[in-house]
């Protein structure tokens, strides 16, 4: 018997609450789409745990939704075991990837991580030298190096994060670089960034982001819902020149900059 934490959120909270959720010892997270925003689903192996985490969580300081979108939080006994997509297989092109979650977000089978690596599919070539901003599990940089790229960089400031991401690289016998460098602290220029960020997480860090691609590199951006198109065009400068969305997520691709 299993427990869970339901909470819905605002899509610019759901991140925060996640994050939050994470120190008080769940056994996974999920996240789904709904009409108000984001179901935060969380699962615990006992009562006691899941109302110590609510109690936590609504202590935290960091924990202030607005009152536009108050969360609900309620505990839930359930007849089966849930314990979230703890690993999954990911298919990127003809490669086979397998990828432990831990407490780490991006295993793959969240809409934001499939649209994020069909773009990949479509715009990684050999060599190419690859940046992926806020890696989580590491799924999209070692998409990235499977499909050929000569240089990754996989960043994050969660320790935990990086550490998950070393594992699922080493496990799938692939090299990148993961760091706990800020985007800014990044030196150089990419032929493809992918920020798979909640457009709230991808609004403070945009303008890094976009320069990292220079004049000619392609910018991946996954985690923004439909409706927030224009406000993550309008945060980076230009309109996107491709667009793929599921289940209320938004993938977008922005091209070269033709004016520096």
């Amino acid at each position: 018997m299993a427990w869970v934490l339901r909470i819905r959120s605002s899509d610019r909270d759901a991140e925060l609450i996640a994050g939050l959720l994470w120190d008080h010892g769940p056994t996974a997270i999920t996240e789904t789409i709904i009409d108000t925003g984001v179901m935060l689903t969380a699962g615990f192996v006992g009562e006691a745990a899941a109302a110590e985490a609510l109690e936590q969580l609504v202590a935290a300081d960091g924990f202030d939704p607005p009152p536009s979108m108050p969360a609900s939080i309620e505990i839930e006994q359930i007849d089966t075991d849930w314990s979230g997509p703890r690993a999954s297989d990911v298919v990127v092109g003809d490669h086979l990837l397998r990828i432990e979650s831990g407490q780490a977000f991006g295993h793959g089978a969240h809409p934001t991580t499939a649209l994020a690596l069909e773009l990949l599919n479509r715009f990684v070539r050999p060599g190419h030298r690859v940046l992926d901003v806020g890696t989580g599990t590491g799924v999209l940089a070692i998409a990235a190096a499977k499909l050929g790229a000569g240089e990754v960089v996989a960043i994050d400031i969660d320790a935990a994060a990086l550490e998950v991401a070393l594992l699922n690289a080493a496990a799938n016998g692939v090299d990148i670089d993961v760091t706990a460098d800020a985007v800014g602290d990044v030196t150089g220029e990419f032929d493809v960034v992918v920020a798979n960020l909640l457009a709230a997480d991808l609004a403070p860090v945009a303008d890094d982001v976009r320069r990292r691609c220079g004049t000619t590199g392609v910018l991946i951006v996954s985690g923004c819902l439909i409706a927030q198109q224009p406000w993550v065009e309008e945060m980076l400068g230009r309109p996107a020149v491709e667009r793929r969305d599921h289940d209320g997520w938004l993938g977008l691709v922005f091209g070269p900059r033709r004016n520096p």
